[in-house]
């Protein structure tokens, strides 16, 4: 399977590498005082001016925000203000006449008057703020409260606070906001992402409240719950990372096989099955994914074996969610396929118009379409122009057939719209 998650990664390296390029050339003053550390990484540590004239960038280490001037083509210090602990995030109000500066360890919000370059007004939020962003009319700063698990809604006048909003997960960070400034999206960090946090063989290292015990009690995180029992997973070392006892509980869309927010759904004889290094079956199915071309990549798949279990013509649907194509003048849907076996079935490509319950066939491999399990994957396109302006669901239905050789598997899915 394809992951877009190294790529934010990266980005985030290269924010990092520009951010400690900026702040070197900002002159003595940025680096008047000495530290130790960096307390917090920066979320949104750079932001542009509306006019594209000046660069506001966080200084996590000196308290500070640093203005650039950019009108030469190059970035040339001009400003550097002092804010709050731990300056985390930093945005423009959208007609360019302040700056909001998120300080974490402070839990405020410095409000910076452009024109005099002073903060103006400090304003107070809950537990560990993160980020804000703009929006609504009339305008409105949301505030991401990271420990509190809110977002507290600040009126951009009287700088009050009007609404705190729960968030159903743990430690929202990133905001972001639709292109029409009616909605505003929250990033969890800590929730759904089915990872587990494995604390090895010493107790006295476990990070509290996650495996069992206090340990801010003791020496070196020590705890003083002998039985070690005490946590919301009654001591079990590592903690479950699947299954219905999380809060908020996590999306099954992203836990059916690996497959993103594709699913199975019912109505059918057998699943698609994530798997890596070649199928259960011999003589069907591949030995690498296509995404890396390795035996450990991840791939999806139908298993055939079994009479009356996996053949004849038992049928396996995977759908995605309702996809809009409003706004393109073009689409395509794009996958990879492979599929070696004497005795493979039927793959068709489907679309629900409307997302509806009423399927049309736009594309069909028959019978076996790779020699062998080495051979290179197949690449596939399905033009979904005729449905631009609309909202699609799409479709796998893969159908076996007489045997159990007949192991299909897709992988690399992906719907790409093109706009003039």
């Amino acid at each position: 399977m394809s992951y877009k998650f190294a790529v934010f990664s990266k980005f985030s390296n290269a924010v990092a590498a520009l951010l400690f390029v900026l702040i070197t050339t900002a002159g003595t003053s940025a680096w008047s005082q000495s530290f130790v550390n960096w307390e917090n990484l920066p979320l949104h540590a750079v932001d542009l001016s509306p006019d594209g004239v000046t660069l506001a960038v966080v200084n996590l280490p000196d308290n500070r925000v640093e203005l650039f001037d950019l009108s030469s083509g190059l970035p040339h210090p001009i400003e550097a203000i002092q804010v709050g602990l731990d300056p985390v995030s930093v945005r423009w109000r959208p007609d360019g006449t302040q700056l909001w500066v998120v300080n974490h360890i402070s839990d405020t919000i410095s409000v910076i008057d452009y024109g005099t370059r002073r903060v103006v007004a400090t304003i107070q939020t809950n537990d560990e703020p993160f980020d804000l962003v703009f929006a609504g009319s009339p305008e409105r700063a949301f505030v991401s409260c990271s420990q509190a698990n809110q977002v507290q809604v600040i009126n951009t006048t009287t700088l009050a606070v009007t609404n705190t909003i729960d968030i159903n997960g743990e430690d929202p960070r990133a905001l972001a906001v639709n292109g029409a400034g009616t909605e505003v999206y929250v990033a969890i960090f800590e929730s759904g992402n089915a990872t587990t946090l494995v604390g090895g063989s010493d107790r006295r290292n476990l990070i509290p409240n996650v495996v069992g015990g206090d340990a801010h009690n003791g020496s070196e995180g020590e705890t003083n719950d002998p039985s070690f029992t005490v946590g919301p997973y009654s001591g079990t070392n590592p903690p479950p990372n699947d299954g219905g006892s999380f809060t908020p509980a996590i999306n099954p869309d992203y836990l059916q096989g690996g497959s993103g927010s594709w699913s199975n759904v019912g109505g059918d004889d057998i699943d698609w099955t994530r798997d890596s290094g070649g199928t259960p079956s011999n003589r069907t199915g591949p030995t690498v994914d296509h995404t890396t071309g390795t035996s450990s990549g991840f791939y999806l798949y139908t298993e055939a074996s079994g009479r009356n279990r996996g053949y004849p013509n038992k049928t396996a649907l995977l759908e995605s969610p309702c996809i809009s194509l409003v706004g393109y003048t073009g689409a395509d849907w794009t996958f990879s396929f492979h599929m070696a076996g004497n005795a493979m079935g039927n793959l068709h490509a489907e679309v629900a118009p409307g997302c509806g319950t009423s399927w049309s066939t736009e594309l069909t491999l028959s019978g076996a379409q790779q020699a062998s399990l080495r051979d290179p994957y197949g690449d596939a396109s399905v033009d979904l122009s005729g449905y631009v302006g609309t909202s699609v669901r799409l479709r796998f239905r893969g159908v076996t057939a007489n045997s159990w050789s007949g192991d299909m598997t897709i992988d690399d899915v992906h719907v790409m719209g093109t706009s003039n």
